[in-house]
């Protein structure tokens, strides 16, 4: 399996809010993990920060749910820079 470590972002709580890295066994379609928190996704338009909900019409699959970033990046390393740093123009 190819393990990999991902960054998201909590905000749900204050306890839990920041910049969070997570050990993920096997990304999804999405190149991102199954967790319903800000973190750098992939369209065929390039990286970016979003979200993903669990779908509604199947328990296993989630889907895209918003963008919060109003632009790509070309690489997984310049979006995590990107959110690490919190510079980035947010999609009204």
């Amino acid at each position: 399996m190819n393990t990999t470590t991902i960054i998201y972002r909590n905000d749900e709580s204050e306890e839990d809010a920041g910049l969070h890295e997570m050990k993920v066994e096997e990304l999804n379609e999405f190149h991102g993990a199954n967790i319903g928190h800000l973190q750098v996704l992939k369209s065929a338009a390039g990286y970016y920060i979003g979200k993903l909900c669990n779908a509604d019409w199947h328990p296993t699959f989630w889907e895209p749910y918003f963008r919060d970033s109003d632009c790509y990046w070309a690489t997984r390393e310049e979006a995590e820079n990107a959110m690490r740093n919190n510079k980035y123009p947010i999609k009204f």
